[in-house]
């Protein structure tokens, strides 16, 4: 999905990215994805990273109209299972050092990580709970459709990109 869309204009509101259907996307928050994916030794340049965001959002938006909305309460509490988890990991000590690494990355105390952390499995939960929709009776998530699905989001969307 390209973001270079005629739909593009200027965005009065500082340090903002995008809008996507009244809803902001800092250019802070693209530039913790990129930093988060260069931590990971991905080179994820920031246009790439505010299309994956603008999609997210999309996704996002339509979880919540379809009644799909994870709440922050169980986002929080699948953190708390991630960090239990990696507290026992096998490789914890590494699973320590790329934490430390990231943390250190998007400038953030591990209690912002994590609540930084919450937010976004908010999005990626209630995300997943839409790309169940797609599951055909045969248990295979059927992707083009799930893309196509995307794409129709995009068109109807209003979304004006920061030049």
């Amino acid at each position: 999905m390209s973001i270079d869309s005629n739909k593009s204009r200027d965005i009065d509101s500082e340090g903002v990215a995008a809008r996507v259907n009244d809803k902001d996307i800092l250019q802070r928050d693209v530039e913790l994805l990129v930093q988060l994916n260069n931590a990971y030794g991905s080179n994820m340049l920031y246009n790439d990273a505010l299309s994956n965001i603008i999609m997210d959002e999309l996704y996002y938006q339509a979880a919540v109209k379809r009644g799909l909305q994870v709440t922050h309460d169980t986002a929080r509490e699948y953190a708390s299972q991630t960090k239990q988890e990696l507290e026992y990991a096998e490789n914890k000590e590494e699973m320590e050092i790329i934490l430390k690494t990231i943390m250190e990355s998007l400038e953030m105390t591990e209690e912002e990580y994590w609540e930084w952390t919450i937010k976004k499995y908010e999005k990626f939960l209630s995300i997943t709970k839409l790309r169940e929709a797609f599951i055909d009776r045969n248990g295979v998530f059927n992707a083009q459709e799930f893309e196509s699905y995307g794409r129709g989001l995009f068109e109807k969307a209003e979304v004006v990109v920061q030049p």
